[in-house]
């Protein structure tokens, strides 16, 4: 599976995703287009995620974190991230998310 990839404007929005960061949300890639955090990940700690682009913005460096949410399966996921800044100044950003641990819900198999 590849990693989720996501890239967002200055304002945190969505300008493109990949499946494997709209899918386990419920959604189709496209579908995200335009959304902030808030609206895309669901269960996510979207003040922490918010924290992270100014910092990332401001370093001119990728910064390393993990975020934790609720898949719509009802499974928690603790994915590392990795926002990188832009190469060209734009004031986008763009990072990956690959799920460290994903622990089964209880009677779920």
């Amino acid at each position: 599976m590849p990693a989720a990839a996501f890239i967002r404007d200055a304002t945190g929005r969505y300008l493109w995703a990949n499946g494997a960061y709209a899918h386990p949300n419920g959604r189709l890639p496209g579908e995200l287009t335009g959304d902030g955090p808030e609206e895309a990940v669901r269960d996510c700690d979207v003040a922490q995620a918010r924290a992270l682009d100014p910092q990332v913005l401001a370093r001119g460096r990728p910064l390393r974190h993990s975020l934790t949410f609720t898949r719509p399966s009802g499974d928690p996921v603790t994915a590392d991230g990795t926002p990188l800044p832009p190469a060209d100044r734009s004031r986008s950003l763009c990072g990956r998310h690959v799920c460290r641990r994903h622990r089964r819900g209880p009677g779920t198999g």
